[in-house]
């Protein structure tokens, strides 16, 4: 009888690659912690459509062998300020820079996208050893998506984009000691928008907006080389319940393409404090809504470079 492959025990691996596009060997320290994890391969198929002199056809080809991997992953600290957190691969593969200050924070900002890494997941058998099936993706970036809700837990939701490597069976790895530290709920978060602090809302959405597309190569097994980032557009999206207009004018705004920061109090304790920053902000698409009976003007918004050397569009930023 077949031993069915638990999903809800796998294990989500990633690691930086020493060289672009070759798989590395994974381990039990490159775990980190995920939820809803799902690969999806993507073989391209040549039809061979030459005439047979009947209606059948010839077998034709399978083509170039990618795939993605998509997760949900809770944003904390570490517990301890200055050191980064379990999830940093996954970041720093959606193209983000990592800056250290010891004993103080953690940020990530957008950053040059050179660097690749090899992301994989373990599904356990209910056999013994050798019975659990790896799947991994060498040459990986990606995007995500933050979708912060009044009350919830920080999640974001990222995908990987890489060049697929044969799966094999292998030996679930050992677990590693995992960082207990507990999340925070997204609340007292003290968001202002444009400067206007108070504004009542429930959800904000910020999307890194990374588009990846695959670098072709003949001279590989899958005939991928590496995902690569090519262009970056942060933008997002929040609700918030209709204020008087003197006090925030969402339609003036956008109409005179106004610009200005979004910003938050951090949330959380010494080690465990997640706060973003976009210097600059444009509003757009303003529409109405309801909630709880309420009236709401809702709105899109792109995050801009501020600066002019650019790479600031956001912070996320870990104390």
């Amino acid at each position: 009888m077949a031993k069915p492959y638990r999903i809800q025990e796998a294990q989500i691996l990633a690691k930086l690659e020493a060289i672009g596009g070759t798989a590395e060997t994974l381990a039990s320290a490159d775990m980190f912690v995920a939820q809803n994890v799902q690969i999806t391969p993507g073989f391209a198929n040549n039809m061979n459509e030459g005439m047979t002199g009947v209606p059948d056809r010839e077998a034709g080809a399978s083509g170039m062998q990618t795939g993605t991997i998509s997760f949900d992953v809770v944003l904390k600290g570490s517990g301890t300020a200055g050191t980064a957190p379990e999830w940093r691969d996954v970041i720093m593969a959606c193209g983000a820079s990592e800056t250290i200050v010891g004993g103080t924070s953690v940020t990530y900002k957008p950053g040059a996208a050179e660097s690749y890494y090899t992301f994989g997941c373990i599904y356990p058998g209910l056999g013994g050893a050798g019975e659990d099936v790896l799947f991994r993706l060498a040459g990986c970036q990606g995007t995500g998506k933050l979708t912060w809700r009044s009350g919830g837990l920080f999640m974001a939701n990222f995908t990987m984009t890489g060049a697929w490597v044969a799966p094999s069976d292998t030996t679930m790895l050992t677990v590693p000691t995992w960082d207990t530290t507990a999340p925070y709920a997204f609340m007292a978060a003290s968001m202002t928008f444009h400067g206007v602090s108070g504004l009542a809302f429930e959800t904000f959405e910020f999307d890194l907006g990374n588009t990846v597309e695959i670098r072709p190569n003949a001279n590989s097994a899958s005939g991928a080389l590496t995902a690569q980032i090519t262009s970056r557009r942060p933008v997002g999206s929040v609700d918030f319940e209709q204020e008087k207009l003197a006090t925030f004018n969402l339609f003036t705004r956008v109409g005179a393409n106004t610009t200005g920061a979004i910003s938050m109090s951090a949330i959380g304790a010494a080690g465990n404090l997640v706060d973003i920053d976009l210097p600059k902000v444009r509003f757009t698409e303003p529409a109405l809504g309801a909630r709880a009976g309420a009236l709401l003007s809702t709105a899109k918004f792109e995050a801009l470079r501020s600066a002019n050397a650019g790479l600031d569009s956001y912070s996320l930023i870990l104390t």
